[in-house]
């Protein structure tokens, strides 16, 4: 036995459901199957437990729908399932054969598509009115067209009711298809009705004005739809008396109100008068208690003509326009006017034209225009005078236009207005009436004819071979898209004019082009004889062009920019042949210039327009001195080949380019520095090309002769600046010295080096000096408050000429009863530096303070444990020097910490005495004075040493920096 896969069973299941024995039901409403499911629809659908999640909703609430859809195994290309869900009054209309699939598709408020493959359903649906809705499944295949399947051999469904917000109460609109419309016009009306249950009387109708036209009037009841009560819900209503309305299947509306009446008297209207009106449809009138009722609005006026544009003048022989604006609607589209739907006898809503002299006698007319949506109309007559309606007199000539809104031939509405028919014109002009050779222009021929009415302009034979020195010009002529006239020897060019009655016609002129004038002449096609000419000059080539700069720095560049002929060559020469490159190759020599050789590594080439820009390189081994630079525009080339140049005849500029040296602008350093101190340098430089040029120094003085210009070590910024830092205590170190530079006066030279190609060599005119004097350092310490109590926050600041920011070689340390506190002192900028002392956890009593600046020697070992060596040791004591702090900057100041607050307050003095050493070193001690009110004294010691020694020292330093500006 053959065994089935799960899809052959269900496939097996679906095929027994999809035959089930036909008992067809007469397709209404009532007999829609208003049910949740689930059901299973098969073959061709294959759709599994179609359900809904209810079979009845209030309106606002969501009906979900799902079910799974079976792969059909077909070619997915040729298989579409649809589901959709419509009205129910769409989906019996379907049933009973009025409409079709494409009907069911468009009317659907939902559509489900999926090919023939496997896929799940889940759809939520929201209705927007009450009534009964249909969920419907069916296929297309592309072979049998559209299917679906039956049950009892009706259409297989599912159907769900939406009650109303007020139960029994039907939901009813109607609306109209214009707000305004004009005396004559016909209006539609649609009305629409959803509800659930049936409703006992309907009735529509348009009022206004004591004027009155019924549409639909249905009293026998159990009417569910509009369409089951009044035969339609659409209808077209006359704004005219005397004439029907109609539905939209042209049937007359023929009721106990067979046209508009007036309700006053009871009569047919012989007039509808402007105003408001009112379309309303009034369902349940008889019962209040589930009336509903829908009114439109819209305006009745009269039909006139509210805008018409007549030209005051018109170029005979274009085509004329004439528009305008009426207050009717649109006609001839099945859209809007009622009776052309049906008929295309007697067009309504349209506008006429006749043009006649001015005695009245017609020369153009009657002519029809319908009139649109908006209310506009148009007339177009082409090649009005000439060809329409034959050859028309120059002069004035009326333009009568009306309005017809019935097709009776009265018109509603007329105006008339004046127009004056003129001559064509024609005119001719050239954009550059002289032009350079290898240039371009445009003729510009400006005419009043209509959009793509052709001109012609003409050039002499042999005119054209000289402007593109060709010696061939008739068939040049044809290359160029025109024709050559062999009775006129000239060469013909046609365009049609844009909507300006503009053509433009451009010409290229070639490098040896003959320099004369040349002559154009524009004609009409039309046969109106109108003509035009215009001369234009070809001279030289130009050549204007400027250079950036006259001065250049070796190694830099040159820019050069200007304009000459469009796509010109232009060629470059030197008078010293290896010092100026184009690119990566030297420019020609002046001795090619005479010899009238340009080589290409030696051309550049302008732009389209004529621009030319371009970049010479000056070579950084060139010496400085004056040269000149050549450009020539050579007339001779064949095909941008430049046969020779003519230095007598061809276009030339000459340069005279100044070549230097880089040079140092500006050194910014402080001409004192503190001892071992550093600073950072800046050196501003006028390089040419920065890339190529670096910065070293040398730092010479008595003891120290100090270089840092090592692969050149300084690369200069965006701002042409090199910036260094010039460190006492490195080039101390750096030159071996057990200790700082010696205070006194140093050189400082700065050095430029250019890069050549090869390498970086010394530029020996930029070198650049500043003198700058190492001094001791000093010390400042002052406290605050200077009365402390215990609990008080103690603030130390420091003072230093050390103004370099970030300096850490300054200590504190804060010694007594017990307590020996280390701090380290960094400075900012300006050589200031503080530190804080939290007093709380200290008790009352006497206390020193050591400030030391160590200078940073000895160099890397400093630290707390180092300090708590040295604090108090004296710079000119012996262990001094053995720890390395002999060059040390010392200040003591004793504190005295007060339980509390004194009574009194008695003014501190301090008295400070400088030091010196025999090594130059000031060292300054605090001796403590201590009175009972913490009175802070500062006691001097002297050093040994000789006096006098200072200047002695000072004077040996200036001879000495003398000296070697002298030997630079």
């Amino acid at each position: 036995m053959k065994r089935l896969g799960i899809i052959g069973v269900i496939m097996a299941a679906l095929l027994v459901i999809s035959v089930t024995p036909a008992m067809a039901l007469t397709p209404s409403i009532e007999n829609v199957t208003v049910d949740d499911g689930p059901i299973t629809v098969g073959d061709p659908v294959h759709l599994l437990n179609l359900k809904l999640s209810d079979d009845e909703i209030n309106l606002g609430e969501s009906v979900t729908i799902t079910g799974s859809w079976v792969s059909t195994g077909e070619d997915p290309c040729k298989t579409t399932r649809f589901l959709v869900v419509v009205k129910a009054s769409d989906f019996v209309d379907f049933w009973a054969g009025d409409a079709t699939y494409d009907d069911l598709l468009d009317n659907a408020l939902l559509k489900v598509q999926v090919d023939c493959e496997g896929a799940e359903l889940n759809k939520e649906f929201t209705p927007d009115v009450s009534g009964t809705y249909v969920v419907f499944p069916f296929v297309y295949n592309t072979t049998s067209g559209y299917s679906h399947n039956v049950t009892n051999g009706d259409p297989t469904h599912l159907g769900f009711k939406v009650n109303p917000p007020v139960a029994g109460k039907p939901e009813v609109s109607i609306s109209v298809d214009k707000s305004s419309v004009a005396i004559g016009d016909w209006v539609k009306v649609e009305a629409s009705m959803s509800t659930s249950t049936a409703v006992s009387e309907i009735k529509v109708f348009v009022t206004g004005n004591d004027r009155y036209i019924e549409l639909c009037n249905a009293s026998a009841g159990g009417y569910h739809t509009l369409s089951e009560a009044c035969g339609d819900d659409t209808w077209w209503v006359p704004i005219k008396a005397g004439e029907y309305a109609r539905n939209s299947s042209n049937a007359m509306i023929a009721t106990a109100a067979p046209f508009w009446a007036v309700i006053s008297e009871k009569v047919p209207a012989s007039d509808l008068p402007e105003g408001v009106y009112v379309a309303k449809i009034d369902v349940n009138y008889k019962h209040n208690e589930n009336r509903s009722e829908a009114t439109a609005v819209f305006s009745v006026v009269e039909a006139e003509i509210t805008q018409l544009n007549v030209p005051d003048t018109h170029v005979k022989g274009t085509d004329l326009v004439i528009t305008g604006q009426a207050t009717l609607a649109k006609s001839g589209t099945k859209n809007d006017n009622f009776t052309l739907k049906y008929t295309q006898n007697g067009a309504e809503n349209v506008a006429w034209l006749n043009i006649t002299t001015m005695d009245d006698v017609l020369k153009v007319g009657p002519i029809m225009a319908y009139i649109d949506e908006g209310g506009e109309f148009k007339f177009k007559i082409d090649s009005f005078g000439t060809k329409v309606p034959g050859d028309l007199e120059l002069g004035y000539y009326k333009v009568k236009v009306w309005i017809d809104a019935d097709g009776d031939g009265v018109a509603e509405d007329e105006i008339v207005d004046l127009m004056e028919l003129k001559e064509g014109t024609i005119t001719v002009s050239v954009d550059k009436p002289t032009v350079s050779r290898g240039d371009s222009f445009k003729i510009i021929v400006q005419t009043n004819f209509k959009i793509n009415t052709p001109v012609n302009l003409t050039i002499s034979e042999d005119d054209l071979g000289d402007l593109y020195a060709n010696d061939t010009p008739d068939d040049l002529c044809v290359d160029m898209g025109g024709w050559y006239d062999s009775s006129e020897d000239e060469c013909v060019f046609t365009q049609g004019v844009d909507a300006t009655g503009k053509a433009e016609f451009k010409f290229d002129v070639a490098y040896n082009a003959e320099l004369h004038d040349y002559r154009f002449k524009a004609k009409d096609t039309m046969g109106l004889g109108l003509t035009a000419s215009v001369r234009v000059e070809v001279v030289k080539q130009i050549l204007d062009v400027t250079v950036d700069k006259t001065t250049v720095i070796r190694g830099d560049s040159l820019v050069f920019s200007g304009t000459t002929s469009p796509d010109q060559i232009v060629c470059i020469y030197s008078d010293e042949e290896d010092y100026f490159y184009l690119g990566s190759e030297h420019v020609a020599s002046e001795a090619d210039l005479d010899d009238g050789v340009c080589p290409n590594t030696a051309q550049v080439m302008a732009d389209k327009d004529g621009n030319l820009e371009f970049e010479l390189d000056v070579d950084a081994e060139a010496d400085p001195g004056t040269y000149y630079v050549y450009l020539v525009a050579p007339e001779n080339i064949t095909d941008g080949q430049v046969n020779y140049v003519d230095r007598a005849a061809d276009a030339q500029k000459m340069f005279s380019i100044v070549v230097k040296d880089p040079w140092v602008k500006e050194i910014v350093v402080p001409g004192v520095l503190p001892y071992n101190g550093e600073t950072d340098v800046s050196v501003v430089v006028e390089p040419g090309d920065r890339q190529k040029v670096k910065v070293g120094y040398v730092f010479e003085g008595l003891n120290v002769d100090y270089k840092d210009y090592d692969d050149a070590a300084y690369d200069l910024d965006a701002n042409n600046t090199a910036t260094f830092t010039l460190d006492l205590d490195k080039i101390a170190d750096d030159e071996g010295l057990d200790e700082g530079l010696v205070p006194g006066l140093y050189v400082l030279t700065v050095k430029l080096f250019i890069y050549t190609g090869q390498e970086y060599e010394e530029v020996d005119s930029a070198e650049t000096q500043k003198l700058i004097e190492v001094v001791q350092q000093t010390l400042d310490v002052t406290l605050e408050p200077e009365t402390p109590v215990v609990g008080d926050t103690l603030k130390i600041k420091v003072t230093t000429n050390r103004q370099i920011s970030g300096y850490d070689g300054i200590w504190v340390v804060f010694t007594g009863n017990n307590i020996e506190d280390v701090f380290q002192v960094v400075v900012n900028s300006e050589g200031v530096g503080e530190i804080t002392i939290e007093t709380a956890g200290y008790s009352p009593g006497t206390y020193k303070l050591y400030v030391r600046d160590t200078a940073k020697t000895p160099r890397d070992e400093i630290d707390t444990e180092y300090i708590k060596e040295v604090y108090y040791l004296d710079p000119t004591e012996s262990l001094a020097r053995e720890k390395t702090a002999h060059d040390d900057l010392l200040v003591i100041k004793t504190v005295e910490l007060l339980e509390t607050a004194p009574a009194t307050t008695t003014t501190a003095v301090t008295t400070t005495t400088a030091v010196t050493t025999t090594t130059a070193v000031t060292t300054t001690t605090a001796v403590e004075e201590t009175t009972t009110t913490a009175v802070t004294t500062t006691t001097p010691q002297q050093g040994g040493g000789v006096p006098g020694f200072e200047a002695v020292f000072a004077i040996a330093g200036l001879l000495a920096v003398a000296y070697l500006l002298r030997r630079k």
